[in-house]
């Protein structure tokens, strides 16, 4: 018998790969989208640029779909396999020695 909890599957916008970072030239935070490189969101608060772009994702899937465009899809870990062996920079190795 399983003692995980049944959760429902995220909603497909959170599956979208999200970036937000601090912009010096905008001074506020700039949030983006992998999949959709033209979209972005600034606000003062990180948070709430990340819901801001979330929120034009959404819009955007919607306006696709209503006009029968293709929605592109999340893109997918890759899952780690034991063994595997990465590549670091020789700065960030430098840096954590």
């Amino acid at each position: 018998m399983s003692t995980r909890k049944a959760t429902a599957a995220p909603s497909p916008v959170a599956q979208y790969r999200y970036s937000v970072q601090w912009s010096p030239e905008d001074q506020e935070f700039v949030a983006t989208v992998l999949e959709f490189p033209s979209l972005s969101w600034l606000d003062e608060d990180q948070f709430e640029a990340l819901r801001g772009v979330e929120r034009l994702v959404s819009d955007v899937i919607d306006e696709l779909t209503q006009s029968g465009e293709p929605v592109r899809n999340p893109l997918r870990a890759k899952p780690l396999v034991a063994g595997s062996t990465f590549e670091c920079p020789r700065a960030t190795r430098e840096a954590s020695d």
